[in-house]
């Protein structure tokens, strides 16, 4: 009877070490896919200023074209 008393506690105690496992796992899980959805947003930022930036380059080229043709007017 000892021994079926003692084999209950270890089950029991088994149980409660997974218990504790899955709910870190559980945690860690939701940490992980909060990360990656802060990725994903960041990632979506960094491409709308990078699209934002090319945009301000290109528009810098044309000025920048527009004030050569000006100056080609005045060179000898």
């Amino acid at each position: 009877m000892r021994n079926i008393s003692v084999a209950i506690e270890r089950i029991s105690d088994m149980n409660i070490q997974i218990a504790s496992s899955a709910q870190e796992q559980s945690h860690v899980a939701e940490d992980i896919s909060s990360n990656a959805v802060k990725i994903k947003d960041l990632s979506v930022e960094v491409s709308g200023l990078a699209e934002s930036s090319s945009a301000a380059m290109e528009k810098q080229r044309s000025s920048t074209n527009a004030q050569k043709q000006l100056l080609d007017r005045f060179i000898v």
